[in-house]
């Protein structure tokens, strides 16, 4: 019995190590995805508030018009 455990760790430590590589890299491709959808969404905000801003000032100068 002890010589099955002595053939088998080295696999299962084989099988925890590649376990680990894909959660890394996993989690790689979940940063990267996240960090762009970051970018995505602050361009938006950005792009919002200055249609929000523009719009403001097409309001006031069409009421100022009147």
């Amino acid at each position: 019995m002890p010589e099955r455990s002595k053939l088998t760790r080295p696999r299962h430590a084989k099988a925890l190590q590649d376990s680990l590589i894909l959660l890394f890299n996993r989690i790689e491709a979940v940063k990267e995805e996240h960090d762009k959808l970051d970018n995505n969404n602050k361009f938006l905000q950005k792009y919002i508030g200055d249609l929000m801003t523009t719009s403001k000032i097409t309001a006031s100068g069409s009421k100022s018009k009147k």
